[in-house]
């Protein structure tokens, strides 16, 4: 009997085809659980303290490399809100310099804000007598910002020493413009603010001081000699503790002369004499006006002893000087 081999090999060879990739598919199907569970095991294990010793929730995906892939994902997130949660809870070392007392140095939150660091010194008790609210903080010439955290403000920890400037009182003189009224509020302020800055302190009580002139009521010179520097700081300008300024209504009004083409627009203080408002003038225009007399509106002479608000003088009233007669 003739037999042939070749269909029975073929079989053979089908047959073991089969078996081998049943068994290969069972194993992949197998190990693939096995390698989830492992995963989500020492995830699990690896937590983020006791409460959070929990596993990493990771969606269902078709294959095992989408699946780590995501878990690697999720992992990492956790990882970030983790170390961010921390930052947040340590505690670094600042140190604070107060006048009356020796450095003193705290524990407090990267977190927390200028205001609250100060009720923090005085709730340490390690600077008797320490008031927050008298106090500006600083690191150098700069200003904590107090809407801003202490990490925020560039403090750093064990190496950031905080300085603490005293306040100083000042009283606001508010000459109310077209009366003969004044305000008197006091502030406490730094006394390295520059004088802009103070004018915003005070017409933040209700005053509208951009057309208003500052002076130093007591020091070396007084009235219109007395006229701040805008360009310096309270400190620069001789104020101290204790001290007054007074804010002073300006106009500004023209002023034609004689002889002279066209009309200049002045600005001056409503308590400038008229003899001083000349020499303004004079100042301005480079002209010599000793021969010269101001008249107001009406063609009255102005009296070189009052004052401009005295003689009539508002925004807006025509000045002309004319020789003197």
């Amino acid at each position: 009997m003739k037999f042939t081999l070749a269909p029975l090999v073929s079989l053979v060879f089908g047959a073991s085809y089969l078996i081998a990739n049943a068994t290969a598919y069972s194993y992949i199907d197998y190990n693939e659980l096995d390698a989830r569970y492992q995963i989500d095991e020492v995830l699990s294990e690896r937590g983020f303290g006791l409460e959070a010793r929990e596993t990493i929730d990771v969606p269902f995906q078709p294959s095992l490399r989408a699946f780590l892939e995501e878990a690697v994902t999720a992992h990492r997130r956790s990882m970030s809100e983790y170390e961010n949660h921390l930052e947040a809870r340590a505690m670094i070392t600042v140190h604070a310099n107060i006048p009356g007392s020796n450095i003193i140095t705290l524990q407090v939150p990267p977190d927390m804000k200028p205001p609250a660091f100060k009720q923090a010194i005085k709730d340490s008790k390690k600077a008797p007598g320490f008031e927050p609210d008298d106090f500006v903080a600083r690191l150098g010439w700069k200003t904590l910002d107090d809407s801003r955290s202490l990490r925020d403000n560039n403090v750093r920890d064990g190496v950031t020493t905080v300085d603490f400037v005293k306040k100083i009182t000042v009283n606001a003189w508010v000459n109310l413009r077209n009366s003969n009224g004044c305000k008197k509020p006091k502030v406490k302020v730094d006394p390295d603010m520059m004088l802009p800055a103070f004018r915003a302190v005070v017409g933040k009580m209700g005053f509208d001081l951009n057309a208003y002139e500052a002076r130093l009521v007591l020091g070396p010179k007084t009235g219109p000699e007395g006229k701040l520097d805008e360009f310096k700081t309270l400190r620069g300008n001789g104020v101290v503790e204790g001290s007054s300024i007074s804010f002073q209504p300006m106009i500004e009004f023209p002023v034609s002369i004689v002889g002279r083409e066209g009309t200049v627009v002045m600005k001056a203080a409503t308590d400038l004499k008229v003899s001083a408002f000349k020499k303004l003038v004079e100042g301005k225009l480079g002209i010599d006006l000793g021969k010269y007399q101001a008249r107001g509106a009406d063609g009255k002479i102005l009296s070189t002893l009052s004052t401009l608000r005295a003689a009539g003088v508002d925004n807006g009233t025509k000045v002309q000087y004319t020789p003197a007669v």
